[in-house]
């Protein structure tokens, strides 16, 4: 949405965060770059990852895993 607003007129309720993401861009005060999923530390929280993925996620995080 922050890098083509054309396709998104029909949202209705626009968070404030995305409209300082906006301004940031038009500003070139922030840039948007894709991150690959196996690089988002944090998704080893909220999605399921084959046990090699895992554990490499646990450990950057800090986290001990049990055997």
């Amino acid at each position: 949405m922050a890098k083509n607003p054309v396709g998104h007129a029909r949202i209705k309720h626009i968070d404030v965060s995305y409209h300082f993401v906006c301004e940031g861009l038009q500003n070139r005060v922030v840039v948007l770059k894709y991150v690959a999923t196996d690089l988002l530390i944090a998704d080893i929280l909220t999605r399921p990852f084959p046990k090699h993925c895992f554990k490499k996620l646990a450990t950057e995080l800090g986290i001990k895993t049990v055997k």
